[in-house]
């Protein structure tokens, strides 16, 4: 009986080991992603957004402000100190053969004006220029004279006045560097038209034979010419201005003038320099004018930014 079941035993115990060796061993199965069904959009990629730039890292730093002069609409009142006074002279068709020279005198010893500014593009500018001189003076005539078509005789006393004005118009155009990036030189041409005009008065008050007269003469040209600016500091500008024309035998003009630009706030700066200029009428008449004015001037010119 014993036995039996030891050969049993063997029998069961062989067989499950002889079972177990002949089953192979048994693999995971890959893991495939599904197949896509015919038509169907590809999955889109993920975007990838980088990091913004650190805190203390300096921005790009913006372009340099345009600061020529003329940038902004401006206007400036100027007073302008010169003793010049106009002279008088005998004109080529005097209808005459007695002189008609006369040296005025005058008690005005200056000039007032004022320049409006008006920006364009590309860093240019019109400019309106206004200054007018009045004045009046006593003189004793030398000799016989004719002013005007009116006689006056040797040994009177003349109580003359005189008004004269200017008006000019010029187009400052920025001409070199262009645009001008902060450069400290820039060089302008200047084109220009320019009237001038004298109204005269002329009395003897002490000659009963002499009658009042008045005369006036006017002259119109273009002009042209240059014009520099020099930044010597960002609060300080040097200007230099020169033009003029001329007809041979008529009249003529030249305009110049030279100043320092001081920027002491927004909206207010302050000019001060030197000016100067000439004029002739045309000597094809009876009589003609001719003056030269020099002299320093200043101004104070209020920007409207």
């Amino acid at each position: 009986m014993k036995l039996r079941l030891a050969s049993g035993l063997l029998c069961c115990v062989t067989f499950v080991a002889f079972g177990q060796e002949s089953q192979p061993p048994q693999t995971p199965p890959s893991q495939q992603p599904p197949p896509t069904a015919p038509g169907t959009p590809p999955t889109p990629k993920p975007k990838v957004e980088l990091p913004p730039a650190p805190a203390g890292q300096p921005a790009k730093a913006p372009p340099p402000e345009r600061d020529t002069l003329g940038d902004v609409f401006s206007i400036m009142p100027f007073y302008w100190y010169t003793t010049s006074q106009p002279h008088l002279r005998q004109g080529n068709n005097p209808g005459t053969t007695e002189p008609g020279s006369l040296d005025f005198n005058g008690d005005k010893k200056y000039a007032l004006g004022g320049i409006l500014t008006i920006p364009t593009s590309r860093e240019n500018s019109l400019q309106f220029t206004y200054w007018r001189k009045i004045s009046q003076g006593n003189s004793v005539l030398p000799a016989d004279s004719i002013y005007f078509g009116q006689p006056f005789a040797a040994g009177d006393v003349m109580a003359t006045h005189y008004t004269l004005q200017n008006i000019k118009l010029s187009w400052n155009y920025l001409t070199y560097p262009y645009p001008s990036a902060g450069a400290k030189f820039r060089l302008k041409t200047l084109w220009e038209v320019q009237y001038v005009t004298i109204h005269s008065g002329f009395d003897a008050p002490a000659d009963t034979n002499a009658t009042f007269t008045e005369g006036r003469k006017s002259l119109i040209l273009p002009t042209f010419g240059l014009g520099i600016e020099c930044h010597l500091g960002k609060e300080v500008v040097f200007e230099a201005k020169a033009s003029g024309f001329g007809i041979p035998h008529h009249g003529n003009i030249w305009d110049t003038e030279a100043n320092l630009v001081f920027k002491g706030t927004r909206h207010l700066e302050m000019v001060i320099g030197g000016k100067a200029y000439h004029y002739k009428t045309s000597p094809q008449g009876d009589n003609y004018f001719y003056q030269t004015l020099y002299g320093p001037y200043a101004g104070l010119r209020y920007n409207f930014r």
